[in-house]
């Protein structure tokens, strides 16, 4: 009987994975083409670099205000889902960075080069060129 059970559970399992490959088959996916080129992301990508910016300010607050530094062993990692192929993901990632050694900095007046290594994950549709990155 156990058997059996197991095999429902196998069949409506492989259910499920079947759909999923059917649903993800039908889903356009936004292809990013990198490098310079005319039609590259990174030519036409202005909007979301100065909503960056424009959200800069307030990261930088919620990091200073909510960043536990005595969880930071000597490393800090950051991921960014959904980072294209083009520079506005350093853009993003380097101001996490900066909050976080400008909070470093001023709570323990020691140079967090020193003490903190940044890791760093990109991770974004597999078709997207990342040797642009």
């Amino acid at each position: 009987q156990l058997s059996s059970k197991y095999g429902n559970y196998q069949t409506r399992k492989e259910r499920v994975r079947r759909r999923e490959r059917s649903i993800m088959s039908t889903t356009p996916q936004w292809i990013m083409i990198g490098g310079e080129g005319p039609e590259s992301y990174n030519q036409h990508s202005s909007y979301q670099r100065a909503l960056l910016e424009a959200a800069k300010e307030k990261m930088n607050d919620a990091i200073s205000a909510k960043l536990n530094l005595n969880l930071i062993t000597d490393s800090f990692t950051i991921v960014d889902f959904g980072c294209a192929s083009g520079p506005n993901t350093f853009v993003a990632v380097q101001n996490i960075i900066d909050a976080v050694e400008d909070k470093y900095r001023i709570e323990t007046g020691q140079n967090p080069a020193d003490n903190i290594e940044f890791q760093v994950f990109f991770n974004d549709y597999s078709n997207n060129d990342f040797n642009t990155l």
